[in-house]
């Protein structure tokens, strides 16, 4: 069968947008792609239009929550309606950002956010993505992932967003099977020096990770007893949201037994 050629050009361009990295610009896509930057500019320009990306801040560009509203499926819709609520109850509680995020490749893709009312907070953009190794959201994800799942997404190299990123895979895969243990993720200045916050796994009824709920705060909030305590918040939420889902607790050990023990293998 013939392929379009101009299609082509378009999601190669799309899945440029949605990989890790420091920022996607349009010369950088470009380059990484071997197109001309009149090309990708149109591209962009039409995918933008559409929501199926958008320009940050920094003049980059990220994957636009109209992408995640097409592909969205029955179990994704149940999720966020059933997640809603208890995250505007969980925010008045602690007065702090929450968020839902889905894997997306080896990038979490925030689908959902509430924030507080206080002036400093932290701003999670819906559509808005980030490497999984650099968020809590995304370290609470990936320790819940069968083995052969991590390993067919876990990049070569790993990219870091700030200073305190897990770039390092043996450190990365002994973080994942201490989550794992405990139940939860916590982390302060993986994604940005000056945030912080805790997150959990949502399952479904099957078992499998599909989501997970966050927390986050500026640092200047964080002392060690309230990020374990946004973390238990989280866990405590994660673990309403799966139930209401379907999910059933002791499912999960068995599903997990079927990893394995090979944290020990880049």
């Amino acid at each position: 069968m013939k392929q379009l050629a101009y299609l082509l050009n378009a999601l190669d361009v799309l899945e440029a947008v949605a990989r890790p990295r420091s920022g996607s610009s349009l010369s950088a896509i470009a380059r990484d792609l071997e197109f001309s930057k009149s090309g990708v500019f149109r591209i962009l320009a039409t995918l933008e239009s559409r929501g199926y990306v958008l320009k940050n801040e920094s003049g980059n560009f990220e994957i636009g929550p109209r992408l995640f509203e097409l592909g969205a499926s029955m179990p994704q819709k149940q999720l966020l309606t059933i997640a809603t609520p208890l995250m505007e109850r969980v925010t008045a509680s602690t007065n702090e950002s929450t968020y839902l995020s889905v894997l997306t490749g080896f990038s979490m893709v925030t689908i959902h956010t509430v924030e507080p009312t206080q002036t400093i907070r932290v701003h999670m953009p819906v559509g808005a993505s980030a490497p999984a190794n650099c968020t809590v959201s995304g370290l609470a994800m990936l320790a819940n992932l069968h083995d052969h799942e991590l390993q067919a997404i876990l990049p070569e190299h790993l990219e870091g967003t700030a200073p305190d990123s897990i770039v390092d895979k043996a450190k990365l895969l002994a973080e994942l099977g201490r989550i794992r243990a405990r139940g939860y993720a916590i982390s302060v200045g993986s994604w940005k020096p000056d945030t912080g916050g805790g997150a959990a796994p949502i399952f479904n009824k099957q078992g499998r990770v599909i989501a997970t709920f966050g927390e986050a705060a500026p640092i200047s909030r964080l002392s060690p007893e309230r990020l374990e305590m946004l973390a238990i918040e989280s866990q405590k939420a994660a673990t309403e949201i799966s139930a209401a889902m379907g999910f059933v607790a002791h499912a999960l050990s068995g599903s997990l037994a079927a990893r394995g023990n090979s944290e020990e293998e880049p």
